[in-house]
């Protein structure tokens, strides 16, 4: 298996970089992150990659007879944030951390357009970015469903100079509960949509240009089974059932305020699930 690096239009070897221990971590909803080390580059040298630096890292990859690099697939693609580095009588090295296209939703603020008086008084109405949003609301005042949402802020971030594109797969149609916030990135704007999607699960396609950030749930994913005893695709694993998650029931209580002849008076509506649920279950909420 060759595996090789693309920066500024050369692509080699990890080895030729003076590349090695690649690890790639990978997380949902949140920026994964790629480091690797050059052990023997002296603490003083320059860095090989320059701060955000977008690097590519391919696998299975293959010279033609004119000594191009072909076939293979692209596992990551992502930018240099941090390039620390040890020195010591024995040795010396860099490190270098790279991030994927996540950590570019966390670095923008997400913003909407806001109708203002350009110049007041009596001045003409126009839309001013700010970053006091309210989310599932458009700039037209409509609502917006969950998928809607999350399309407009990755077009905003994609507007301000982030590299990425959306599968959003198969979402439900879901409106939300309006939510009013302000400087929040593009990023904690995607976890607040998805947070009522308990099982949705986010990742990258880097064979895309440029990389795909794909959003689903669990329920529509095909399953994949790997035999862990097989001794070629895992080397160790750690599984941590959580059963304490579980709770028997969910039971929702609306307050609701209704007036008859001038006279306020309140209700309670419950929705129960199942069911039968009465709410005092041992973990119910």
């Amino acid at each position: 298996m060759s595996w090789t690096l693309e920066y500024n239009g050369e692509e080699k070897l990890l080895a030729d970089w003076g590349l090695s221990q690649l690890r790639r971590h990978s997380v949902s909803q949140q920026t994964g992150s790629l480091t690797c080390l050059a052990d023997g580059r002296a603490f003083a040298a320059a860095t090989i990659f320059p701060y955000n630096a977008v690097i590519t890292i391919r696998r299975d990859r293959g010279l033609n007879a004119a000594g191009a690099w072909t076939g293979g697939s692209t596992w990551f693609i992502g930018r240099r944030r941090r390039n620390p580095r040890s020195g010591t009588p024995r040795e010396e090295r860099h490190t270098y951390f790279f991030a994927d296209p996540w950590d570019e939703l966390e670095r923008r603020t997400y913003q909407q357009n806001w109708n203002v008086n350009a110049s007041p008084p009596g001045g003409a109405i126009s839309g001013q970015p700010r970053s006091h949003v309210i989310l599932n609301l458009s700039d037209a005042g409509a609502q917006w469903t969950i998928s809607q949402q999350i399309t407009d802020i990755v077009n905003y971030a994609i507007a301000a100079g982030a590299s990425l594109q959306l599968n959003l797969a198969s979402l439900p149609t879901v409106y939300v509960p309006f939510d009013e916030q302000r400087d929040i990135t593009c990023g904690e704007a995607i976890r607040k949509q998805l947070r009522w999607l308990p099982d949705a699960v986010t990742w990258w396609n880097f064979a895309t240009t440029p990389p795909t950030l794909n959003i689903a749930q669990r329920g529509t994913l095909t399953a994949v089974a790997l035999d862990i005893e097989a001794g070629t695709l895992i080397e160790s694993i750690d599984l941590d059932p959580r059963d304490d998650l579980l709770v028997p029931a969910v039971v929702l209580k609306f307050e609701k305020t209704d007036t008859i002849n001038g006279v306020p008076w309140q209700s309670i509506t419950e929705q129960k699930s199942p069911g039968g649920a009465t709410g005092t279950e041992l973990g119910a909420f």
